[in-house]
């Protein structure tokens, strides 16, 4: 290429950056390119005026100089006393306002000539050459009574001139610089005034797409911005209505269809629903179930009123609830009439107990219940366990006896234990402990395949872990049920991530998507955790997806949050994990912001549970999408669910229709 046009070319190419440069960059430079040629302009056209000015005056003293200088010499040169005509010449040269004075005689004879060439002193070079003076030449003809005698030119020194005009252009600069910077940081105060609206309004925007509804409560002066302010403020006031309608939408829908009127509980349907979820072969759920029983409520309501017994209802879930938030990820449903259901996965037999032991101290507090309403066909507790592959019926068989036998007893309370067989509790602490030891030999990986509905950019795969220990493969849900019991939660959480990170190839092999991995609550309410889990992936955040359940957000929504805010800015995914499971609202999602949110297996188990939950799951996906967040369905197993959930609006499918777990 030539060199010429290359030059032209990465010019052309540079002045179009400053095109491409944001409005602040481009007002700035043009406010500056604008200022700076009128100050040029100025001090040029001052020096200039001064210039031509300083040239007449020049020219009019060499003339005056010229005319007086010839009626001194007349006598002396008639007379031709040449002493007395030098004397005079040299009396007016001296003053040093001339270049030249010269002499001629009247056959054109130098009579007398004095001459000065030096430069003017303390003015640069460069500005005598850029505003050049003339020295005007000013002639006289001296007279001798009728004749002519000589001829006498005068030609002024510029120097003084210059030397003035220079004074006078360093004035000008000082003067015309004050009022540029004076002008410069006026204009400056003047766009600020412009730019913070504009500010504010993409800060507004921002916020809109984290779905954060943010007014600008200062109105700029100016009519225009006032009015675009004022536009977008109308807006946001708009989209805000229309996301609280759509999230009420999607939270009546919930409310209808699983939402106990009475006590706002989750409702049998409700129950019946999640057992199913936890109960499924595929699932890895394990844990306790206390079914509360309250027998004298009809006769309650006889004697007292149903409002008074809807009241003590009332009080009754509220001391449950209380005491159930020291379990972590615990829901309870209004079974029946007079009977509630905690469901507890993840914890110990001891300290379900200790749970139930504590809620019943607390309900025989309550005003208008007598220690006689306990026990024998009072209030009691039966608590029985659940294991994921159990059969549902034989388990509420299983729980309704034991709540029976609760009633026989004095203190109302009666647990029936179901241990896993060849997993005691003292040889599960062992196991667990070996794990978090030896990772790298105890835990083994599965990869599950996500595929992507509508071309979206969803994570490549969830992983899923398993334990083998001395050759004997462990339940999954019995070794995190332990763990949370004995306080190893986050070490075993950190063993299997540990694992994780240590397959790079995982990062080739699914490359075209994140990985996505669970996390418990437990873990993320640990801010040592967090900060071990970011040196853990350090420089690979980009790839992976931290997948959290609905119930663990809610229940700990301020801390949980914020640690998955730090994971966010770090680089990592957000995913929450059965999304619509929950009865409370679905605000957190505006808290948490996720990336995805994969819908509760319960609400799209086949598909005549897809066609019952279908108001629902069309809530929930609009409300998803209204918030820019992906919704992937699971445990899709045959192609007529998949279809359906393709229809409701679905980004990605995953389950054994998709493809199998692979071992890693």
């Amino acid at each position: 290429m030539n060199p010429n046009i290359s030059v032209v070319h990465q010019g052309l190419t540079k002045v179009m950056g400053i095109f491409r440069a944001s409005l602040r960059t481009q007002l700035n430079i043009i406010l500056l390119l604008m200022m700076l040629l009128s100050f040029l302009a100025s001090l040029w056209v001052n020096v200039s005026s001064v210039r031509g000015f300083l040239d007449a005056q020049l020219q009019a003293h060499a003339q005056d100089t010229a005319t007086s200088l010839g009626l001194s010499l007349q006598p002396a040169l008639l007379s031709g006393d040449e002493p007395a005509l030098k004397a005079t010449v040299n009396a007016i040269f001296d003053r040093g306002y001339f270049e030249k004075i010269r002499l001629l005689g009247v056959d054109g004879n130098l009579l007398y000539e004095r001459s000065l060439a030096a430069r003017p002193e303390a003015v640069p070079s460069w500005f005598i050459e850029l505003f050049p003076l003339s020295a005007p030449v000013a002639t006289t003809q001296i007279n001798t009574g009728w004749t002519i005698g000589g001829v006498l030119s005068v030609q002024a020194h510029p120097g003084l001139a210059y030397r003035q005009l220079w004074l006078s252009a360093l004035d000008s600069v000082h003067m015309t610089l004050a009022l540029f910077c004076f002008a410069l940081l006026a204009a400056y105060l003047l766009l600020r005034q412009v730019y913070k609206p504009i500010e504010a309004v993409v800060a507004q925007s921002e916020a809109v797409a984290r779905r954060e509804f943010i007014l600008i409560e200062q109105q700029p002066r100016a009519r225009e911005l006032s009015s675009f302010v004022t536009a977008m403020n109308t807006m946001v006031i708009r989209l805000k209505g229309a996301f609280v309608d759509l999230n009420l939408i999607a939270e009546q829908a919930k409310k209808d269809a699983y939402e106990d009127v009475t006590t706002r509980l989750a409702n049998r349907k409700a129950f019946d629903l999640r057992m199913q979820d936890v109960l499924d072969p595929g699932a890895s759920d394990f844990g306790f179930l206390l079914l509360f029983r309250f027998e004298l409520l009809k006769e309650f309501n006889l004697s007292r009123g149903y409002e008074a017994g809807d009241r003590i209802l009332r009080a009754l879930v509220d001391c449950i609830t209380e005491n159930a938030k020291k379990l972590p990820e615990a829901e309870l449903f209004r079974f029946s009439g007079s009977e509630f259901v905690l469901l507890a996965p993840g914890v110990s037999e001891k300290t379900i107990s200790a749970c139930a032991e504590a809620t019943l101290a607390s309900l025989k507090k309550l005003d208008g219940l007598q220690q006689s309403a306990f026990g024998v066909k009072g209030l009691s507790v039966g608590i029985s366990t659940f294991s994921a592959g159990q059969d549902y019926k034989r388990l509420l068989y299983n729980l309704d006896m034991v709540t029976l036998a609760a009633a026989s007893e004095p203190g109302g309370i009666k647990l029936r234990a179901q241990t896993t067989p060849g997993q005691g509790a003292s040889e599960l602490k062992q196991v667990i402990e070996e794990i978090i030891q030896r990772p790298r030999m105890c835990v083994r990986l599965q990869a599950q395949a996500v595929e992507s509905c509508t071309g979206l950019s969803l994570f490549g795969c969830d992983i899923y872990a398993a334990f083998v220990v001395n050759g004997v493969t462990y339940n999954t849900a019995d070794v995190f049920a332990a763990a949370q019991a004995y306080g190893l939660a986050k070490q075993l959480d950190l063993a299997v991530l540990k694992s994780i990170a240590l397959k790079a190839e995982l990062v080739q092999k699914y490359g075209q998507g994140r990985l996505a991995f669970c996390l418990s609550q437990t873990s993320l309410h640990d801010a040592d955790f967090v900060q071990q889990l970011a040196q853990l992936f350090e420089g690979q955040y980009q790839h992976y997806v931290v997948c959290v359940n609905e119930q663990a957000i809610i229940s700990g929504l301020d801390s949980v949050s914020s640690a998955l805010e730090k994971l966010r800015s770090l680089g990592f995914g957000i995913c929450v994990n059965r999304f619509g499971s929950s009865t409370e609202s679905l605000r957190y999602l505006a808290a948490v912001r996720p990336d995805f949110v994969r819908l509760d297996p319960v609400l799209t188990k086949n598909n005549d549970v897809l066609d019952h939950n279908k108001p629902l799951l069309t809530a929930l996906i609009a409300l998803a999408r209204s918030m820019q967040i992906a919704v992937i369905a699971q445990r899709v197993e045959v192609i007529g669910e998949a279809e359906r959930l393709k229809l409701l609006g679905v980004d990605g499918l995953q389950g054994f229709y998709i493809g199998r777990p692979e071992k890693i």
